[in-house]
């Protein structure tokens, strides 16, 4: 079977391509999500639009002789005006991806071939880094004798399944404590002005917390500016951005939790950043987080199912957390880093 490859620019893709590169993925997210709706055209072309600041993206699609796509990868570069492209300009995050009815390791060494090609063009990029759900592009890599970095999951917790009596109890626990040592709890979709530094401080502190094993990668600083154009894009994405904090009577911010809900995808929530600074553990204060945050879901999105959050194996304090909730491991990932001057040319 022959093999072509091509660009796609979703800048200059015209509609009937836009809609093949669309259902392409929507095929691989159906084979790993099997009880999900598929997401709306509309809400996966819109991500794809979406332009990132200080991020160069390449996409390359194949096809086979019958025209359909059939393999893709996409490239990610930092450009100079990325905020943290002194840390991190020598590294490309590459996904390479293969519908299942086809060789992945045939087509995937084709692709990361061109990838390899097209990254000459980057002088300060020595490093690829990925991440991978799907057990034939973990043996791709594997099979480079590329470097495992970390190990982690995608977990759910259905809303059903929930020990609502345990969460509450958690929350009350919290109040108390609230109460005991004037704690506040603070939440907003959008960073109120008058905390806005010392909330970039506290989200820089807790990337710092999380575990990245053995990644080149290093979180950026966040912020003010940093904040609100986060803010501004995901709202342009359509997405619902809702932040709660915990703030001592010091006036320090000590802990945080987030969510990002999207109404084109209604019957899900995702929770990613949750943590509470070193100085302030062992109060408690990441579980009342987590109590009332999952409370806020529940009264607020009444079609909402489950909560999906991602872990590494090494992250044991919120780990214990997450299962004592009920969260269930749903796919497990592996994220590899390897040398460009490693890999076969």
């Amino acid at each position: 079977m022959d093999y072509a490859l091509q660009d796609f620019i979703p800048e200059t893709a015209d509609e009937q391509l836009f809609d093949k590169y669309t259902e392409y993925y929507d095929s691989l997210f159906i084979e790993l999500n099997t009880r999900d709706p598929v997401p709306p055209k509309e809400y996966s072309q819109s991500r794809t639009r979406m332009k990132i600041p200080g991020e160069k993206r390449i996409r390359k699609i194949m096809y086979d002789d019958e025209g359909n796509i059939c393999a893709a990868y996409s490239l990610m570069v930092r450009t100079k005006e990325n905020a943290d492209y002194e840390k991190n300009k020598h590294i490309a995050n590459l996904f390479i991806t293969a519908n299942e009815n086809y060789d992945f390791q045939y087509l995937a060494k084709i692709l990361l071939k061109d990838t390899i090609k097209t990254l000459q063009e980057f002088e300060s990029i020595t490093t690829i880094e990925t991440c991978c759900y799907r057990e034939r592009v973990k043996e791709f890599w594997e099979s480079l004798n590329a470097k495992v970095a970390i190990e982690g999951a995608q977990n759910r917790l259905y809303l059903e399944d929930v020990d609502w009596e345990m969460i509450d109890k958690w929350r009350e626990e919290g109040h108390k404590r609230a109460r005991e040592e004037r704690i506040d709890l603070v939440s907003f979709r959008k960073c109120p002005e008058d905390i806005i530094e010392d909330y970039s401080v506290l989200y820089t502190k807790i990337m710092n917390l999380v575990p990245m094993g053995d990644f080149e990668w290093k979180p950026e600083d966040i912020t003010p500016k940093k904040v609100r154009e986060t803010e501004g894009r995901f709202e342009e994405l359509g997405y619902e951005w809702h932040t709660l904090i915990t703030r001592e009577s010091t006036g320090d911010l000590s802990g945080i939790t987030e969510i990002f809900y999207h109404k084109a995808r209604s019957h899900k929530v995702e929770q990613e950043l949750t943590g509470v600074t070193l100085n302030f553990r062992g109060r408690g204060l990441g579980k009342w987080l987590k109590a009332e945050m999952l409370f806020f879901i529940k009264n607020e999105f009444p079609d909402v199912k489950f909560v999906i959050t991602g872990n590494a194996d090494t992250n044991a304090p919120m780990l214990s957390i997450n299962n004592r909730m009920g969260f269930k491991m749903y796919l497990e990932e592996k994220c590899f880093t390897m040398k460009i001057s490693d890999l076969p040319h």
